[in-house]
């Protein structure tokens, strides 16, 4: 209850500072008794929720350096809750890997509250789990399936079976020789045989003290008495709360909620021995240095070399995947000693155009751009599957289950390189227009200037028709991701939309942005269904307005969406908790890929100095709305580099100028 209490009260103070927020947390809300929401309703329900999160977020870190009291509560309701919640949750559905996540996740805390049995004991504990897979592959095996608690036929009723042997059995369980220790002393595991049969026993006593009547429920039905009792706990507990502490966010030190007296300081230096306690536990035992690293070998009976299971060596092949690496490890976006290493092996390109951006000779762009990085998806063996899976998603395959991403990545046909090629008859130059759908086209008259250039790329919604004076009518590559073109289908149905573009012989490009993208590319491979994820049961072809083809169909690769955030747009935001949304808008890396498939690139529709100036879509001809800069991208970052691009003569950005008397008119682009 205290846990809602503290949430309820962080988040009122949240929207306190940002009334606006109220009204997008409005608009999630669901009317049940109204229509059932379609499928794309719930995509945008649920992207706005993220970005709401997201905010949320960044709202909890500001306030954190202002305040002891709100960081101290802030840290309870995200970080020590979740521990607790994970640990009885693992423990009454018996899930081992939860189960080890939450004590690995504790132990820094056994070191800050000074718990020295906890200090010395856990670390060699989580050594011994984590080699259980290797050394004793049955013990795992019952472990991973439930067998470290006693269940009763209740759902989740089950009890850690240390504890249930704390009566009759706590000393042979715990003695020389006992369950702490089971990978160093071979009779562990023989008394483990021993004392395993008495788990029959307390299941069915635990059975016939809980389940008298017959049928077992997880929870107890809330009465209205039982309503009514809850709600004043809750109430007390936010008065008290709220005496004590005054508000979260005003009480500048921290309190204890119980005296209230002021509480000295915090410091990191506990949190700091602890993670060195750790590592000099892990090493007199093996060669590893981190849990990362234990984890990796614990789980891995090929056993591979240090450079293969990091990905240090792009040409390794590796037999089996490493195991899955979890975003919630981090709390910033970890750095790897490969970080910066790409595969180059795109076909090389040669231009005779004198004007070309390759030739630029600005030093900053020199450095940073790669003019051979690989561009497109195809085969990913298990060495790149491997270093890839050190990537949160775009970027890579981090969290993901490698059968079910091979499902669809398999299919991904041999790409047609190069993406483009010279038009006959041109100035040996190819020249490229990238079309975004921002607010400053509407009234620009640039549509005769875009459709001027060789090609003309697109992402998104896309819409042309009605708006040819401005956008043009002409694409040539569409870039779009799974959410992008189903959902553009229903949030601009009321500006004309119909299907994304059609062109004849245009080229289809998607971004991998995450597990639902392969699940898409499965079902549009094999001309069937969807079979899982959030687009299940969809058709993917039919969203393609019959201009399908496999030969004009690509996936950009990871190493190539890795490469424009680390080189050009790499936002401080990825030090934040919220790093994992952060990325590059899909605008970005089109233009990106642009810029690496033509000669000379001019960019229209994208963020300018005075985005405030105009509505955030150009189909949004009539009204004036006001430009949300949601938080899963750093678009103040990509304003700035589109700038400096512009000013270094690699790109050329369409931007509006104030004339004398103060009226908006288009600038012709330099």
């Amino acid at each position: 209850m205290i846990h809602e209490v503290l949430t309820s009260m962080i988040l009122e103070a949240f929207l306190s500072k940002y009334p606006d927020r109220k009204t997008e947390i409005e608009a999630l809300q669901v009317n049940w008794k109204s229509q059932e929401p379609s499928n794309e309703e719930w995509n945008t329900k649920k992207e706005l929720s993220n970005i709401i999160n997201a905010a949320f977020q960044v709202y909890l870190k500001e306030e954190a350096l202002q305040s002891q009291s709100f960081n101290y509560w802030s840290t309870y309701v995200s970080d020590l809750f979740p521990i607790l919640r994970d640990l009885t949750n693992s423990l009454r559905s018996g899930d081992w890997i939860l189960y080890l996540s939450a004590i690995e996740r504790a132990t820094s805390l056994f070191f800050f509250f000074g718990r020295t049995n906890y200090c010395r004991w856990t670390p060699l504990f989580l050594q011994d789990c984590y080699q259980l897979k290797e050394k004793f592959p049955l013990l795992y095996d019952s472990y991973i399936h439930g067998g470290f608690v006693v269940n009763t036929t209740k759902k989740g009723s089950g009890v850690p079976f240390d504890q249930a042997l704390e009566q009759c059995y706590n000393r042979p369980a715990k003695v020389s020789g006992g369950i702490i220790g089971v990978t160093r002393k071979k009779e562990a595991v023989a008394l483990w045989g021993i004392i395993k049969h008495k788990k029959d026993q307390y299941v069915d006593l635990l059975e016939m003290r809980d389940d008298v009547g017959g049928e077992l429920s997880l929870h107890h039905d809330f009465n209205p008495s039982t309503t009514t009792k809850v709600v004043k706990m809750v109430q007390d507990i936010e008065e008290y709360l709220l005496n004590v502490c005054s508000s979260l966010r005003d009480q500048g030190m921290l309190k204890n909620v119980l005296t209230g007296e002021i509480v000295t300081k915090l410091t990191e230096s506990a949190i700091q021995m602890a993670e060195r306690f750790l590592v000099k536990c892990l090493k007199p035992s093996t060669d590893m240095e981190t849990f990362d690293d234990l984890r990796i070998a614990a789980f891995d009976r090929t056993k591979q070399k240090k450079d293969q299971t990091r990905g240090s060596t792009l040409g390794a092949v590796a037999e089996t995947p490493m195991p899955v690496l979890s975003r919630k490890s981090f709390k910033k976006l970890p750095e790897w000693d490969f970080e910066d290493i790409y595969n180059q092996d795109a076909p090389p390109r040669q231009t005779t155009c004198a004007k070309s951006l390759r030739n630029s000779q600005d030093e900053s762009f020199k450095k940073a751009f790669l003019p051979n990085i690989r561009l497109l998806m195809h085969k990913i063996n298990m060495s790149e599957w491997n270093r890839l899976s050190h990537f949160n998603n775009p970027f890579g395959f981090m969290e993901f289950n490698h059968d079910e991403v091979m499902a669809g990545a398999k299919l991904i046909p041999k790409p047609n390189e190069p993406l483009l090629l010279p038009k006959p008859g041109s100035d040996r130059c190819m020249s490229c227009a990238v079309v975004g759908m921002g607010g400053i086209l509407n009234g620009s008259k640039m549509g005769k200037e875009i459709d001027a250039h060789d090609y003309v790329f697109r992402m998104n919604g896309a819409i042309t028709k009605g708006f040819e004076e401005d956008v043009g009518n002409r694409t040539s590559v569409y870039v779009h991701t799974a959410h992008s073109i189903t959902a553009s289908k229903y949030l601009l149905r009321k500006y004309g939309y119909k299907s994304i573009p059609d062109d004849e012989g245009i080229k289809y490009v998607m971004i991998p942005e995450g597990m639902r993208d392969f699940n898409w590319m499965e079902g549009l491979f094999k001309n069937q269904t969807v079979t899982a994820g959030q687009y299940k049961n969809k058709r993917p072809w039919t969203y393609y307005a019959e201009q399908y083809n496999e030969t004009r169909f690509y996936v950009l690769h990871q190493d190539f969406l890795r490469y424009v955030r680390n080189r050009f747009l790499k936002s401080p935001h990825l030090n934040d908790p919220h790093w994992a949304i952060v990325r590059p808008t899909n605008g970005a890396f089109t233009l990106f890929l642009a810029l690496h498939t033509c000669d000379t690139v001019s960019a229209y529709g994208f963020i300018t100095e005075d985005f405030r100036k105009y509505s955030t879509y150009y189909v949004e001809k009539h009204i004036k709305t006001k430009v949300i800069l949601y938080s899963n991208h750093d678009y103040i970052l990509e304003k700035n580099v589109w700038k400096k691009l512009h000013d270094s003569k690699i790109l050329k950005l369409y931007q509006r100028l104030e004339s004398e008397t103060g009226t908006k008119s288009p600038s012709k682009m330099p």
